[in-house]
């Protein structure tokens, strides 16, 4: 939470283990838990600024650095305490001005802030000295108050006791003149203010009871809170119940303030327990009960149950061999549900007729084009597991002056077949095969046709309600005109559901 809140500065206090906000530059967050108060010297990040446990002088030679690094050797730091402290280069360009540590990597670089004005190891392997940064005071050689102070290349870093927040001397630092008086801000007089508040404040927190029950209330707040339980317990009735209330809960009619002791205290409820009768009958409804009970024990009629009891030994027995049947019924329905891959259904769909199909003479040997044939109406869920295809012809007749039959038998997927195709299209699929001299004719001849039906199956093309192309691949005959008259195909399909 914020103790104080300026224009440019403000000051928080919280736990080691809440996220630092993000502040104007100079503000102060202190810990209460840890006693450690951290200023914000860039507005995201925040140091240590007063620190009883800070580090002694130490003094290192470097071996790299940049104007916000220092590289070196390992340096002794576990718990991180580098952080909060100044860094003072001994020697260099940048000799004498020291830079607060804001990070550390845990084995041998420093990151400062603010920026030198220029590489303090570019001479190489400078010594260095880590001292306590507690209080803010940066140990750099200045002259008398009002002067003002310039860094090695001459840049104006700010006036001293002037609130410079942008060098060194950054809101809230404390200047130590060559003459040894020292010009502390009003910020930093008002941060240490800030604390004194914020450790009596937290006196004040360790009165809140905790969930361990180790903290007594602070006796003015048990006070009134147990005033204000007190009051509403006092006042568990009230006169105007709302919905929901208790006396809402408590009454039948809606928003009504009907209760009454001597009937609807829990009490009363109990009495009221006490008069259910076990084993003898009471009362009005009782005896509506019984008359009711004796016309079930009436005598039946002749063949029949004859009382109530035996009614009841009936129903009982039916009872327990409706739950005893449950096994069977499962038993059943698992034989059942297989009936549906066994049981098959056959249906049969034919394309339009086509007047004639003309074989070639084998010279000139070619693909002709049948009619195609359309599935629908299978149901949904339907498998197709079986399928052939089918050709008809009511004649066959050869007009050659010769005697004329098929020349070649098929030949898989080249010629001499009749295949099928989904119309998407598909792939061809040979359907019905020929034998050599199949459909030998005399001369000058016409015969009853016949249906050929194919024995191959062709369901991995034929799978649902579609269209189905067919053609006769490479048809030849010894010589030309084998014809088939009135001609139709079609296909024949096994399906499961």
């Amino acid at each position: 939470m914020t103790i104080t809140s300026e224009t440019t500065i403000q000051r928080f206090i919280g736990v080691s283990t809440d996220n630092k906000p993000t502040a104007p530059v100079g503000s102060f967050f202190w810990e209460y838990d840890t006693k450690l108060m951290y200023k914000c010297y860039d507005g995201t990040n925040w140091s240590v600024y007063s620190n009883a446990e800070a580090l002694g002088t130490q003094i290192f030679t470097s071996s790299a650095a940049t104007t916000t690094t220092i590289t070196c050797a390992a340096l002794a730091d576990v718990a991180n305490e580098y952080v909060g402290q100044q860094v003072l280069p001994l020697q260099g360009a940048m000799a004498g001005e020291g830079r607060f540590v804001t990070a550390y990597n845990g084995t041998n670089q420093l990151t400062v802030s603010p920026a030198w004005a220029s590489d303090p190891d570019a001479a190489g392997n400078i010594q260095f000295a880590v001292v306590p940064g507690g209080l803010g005071i940066l140990t750099v050689a200045l002259g008398t108050n009002g002067t003002t102070v310039t860094d090695s290349a001459t840049t104006v870093l700010g006036a001293i006791g002037a609130n410079n927040a942008d060098n060194a001397f950054a809101s809230g630092s404390v200047v130590a003149n060559a003459d040894g008086s020292v010009l502390e801000r009003e910020e930093y007089i008002q941060a240490n203010m800030a604390l004194a508040a914020s450790v009596a404040t937290a006196a004040e927190l360790t009165k809140v009871p905790k969930s361990d029950s180790t903290v007594t209330w602070n006796a003015t707040a048990l006070a009134s809170v147990n005033a204000e339980v007190d009051t509403a317990l006092n006042t568990i009735v009230p006169a105007s119940p709302t919905a929901g209330s208790l006396n809402d809960a408590l009454s039948k009619a809606a928003g009504g303030n009907t209760f009454n002791k001597a009937t609807d205290s829990l009490e009363a409820l109990a009495d009221a327990v006490a008069l259910i009768p076990t084993t003898a009958m009471r009362g009005t409804d009782s005896a509506a009960l019984a008359s009711v009970l004796g016309a079930l024990n009436t005598a039946a009629a002749a063949g029949a149950v004859t009382d109530a009891d035996e009614v009841m030994a009936y129903v009982k027995q039916l009872v327990t061999q409706l739950l005893a049947s449950d096994a069977n019924v499962t038993l059943i329905k698992t034989q059942t549900d297989k009936i549906a891959d066994k049981l098959l259904f056959s249906m049969d769909f034919w394309s339009a007729p086509q007047e004639e199909v003309a074989i070639p003479a084998v010279g000139a040997a070619a693909t002709l084009t049948l009619p195609t044939v359309t599935i629908v109406d299978l149901p949904a869920g339907a498998t197709i597991v079986r399928a052939i295809a089918m050709l008809k012809c009511r004649m066959i007749e050869n007009t050659n002056v010769a005697a004329n039959k098929l020349s070649g038998a098929t030949v898989a997927d080249t010629s001499q077949v009749i295949q099928v195709r989904d119309d998407t299209p598909g792939t061809w699929r040979d359907a019905i095969k020929f034998a050599d001299d199949q459909f030998g004719m005399a001369a000058s001849t016409r015969e009853g046709g016949d249906v050929l039906i194919g024995d191959t199956d062709i369901a991995v093309e034929v799978d649902a309600n579609d269209g189905y192309n067919f053609q006769y691949l490479l048809a030849a005959a010894d010589v030309a005109a084998l014809n088939l008259n009135d001609v139709a195909v079609g296909l024949r399909i096994w399906y499961s559901v």
